[in-house]
């Protein structure tokens, strides 16, 4: 369990993305997003910061170095996120811009849905926590952003990528006869 943050993350940057907690839906949406070239970290929602507009993005892993703005960092973790045991995490900002998120989750009648969001990963101080986190903003604002994002049932998880794609990840959701819907402003 000890390097299960860094193993996974080495092969999701080799194109085999893998996901953490066992989270096979958010490991489908890696898949495209990796396919599609845009990154693809397992990734959810931190702390909420009202008066500056933000939400932190990220997870401690596996994420897609691809992304990275800089130089990743290994950290040593007491703790794991979700998962038993100690040992490494990779720790790294997400490229500055456009980002794109997708959510998979099945309907009430047992369909999949995809959930897809654009927004900006802005610059700012991250808590070095062991995590990949970014500073993401969303439109009108982040209040509105996440009762819209909650309401259409996610799960907690997703995935991250770099570049605002959603209009090409709903024509894969049609193409596949899959419901989608994209938060928007």
């Amino acid at each position: 369990m000890s390097n299960l943050i860094v193993g996974n993350s080495l092969l999701t940057a080799s194109h085999i993305p893998m996901c953490g907690e066992s989270d096979l839906k958010t490991l489908i949406a890696l898949l495209i997003f990796d396919r599609l070239g845009i990154g693809g970290s397992f990734a959810e929602f931190h702390p909420v910061d009202f008066n500056e507009g933000f939400v932190l993005v990220g997870h401690d892993g596996p994420h897609n170095i691809s992304i990275a703005d800089g130089k990743p960092i290994l950290r040593s973790l007491k703790k794991y996120h979700g998962k038993p045991g100690h040992g490494a995490g990779i720790e790294f900002k997400i490229k500055e811009g456009p980002i794109t998120m997708l959510s998979i989750n099945s309907t009430y009648d047992g369909k999949f849905k995809f959930i897809i969001a654009e927004g900006q990963s802005v610059s700012g101080p991250i808590p070095a926590t062991g995590n990949t986190n970014t500073r993401g903003f969303f439109e009108p604002d982040i209040k509105t952003f996440l009762t819209r994002w909650i309401k259409e049932g996610p799960t907690h998880h997703f995935a991250l990528g770099v570049g605002h794609h959603a209009g090409t990840i709903k024509k894969i959701a049609d193409y596949l006869h899959l419901d989608a819907k994209i938060i928007n402003a």
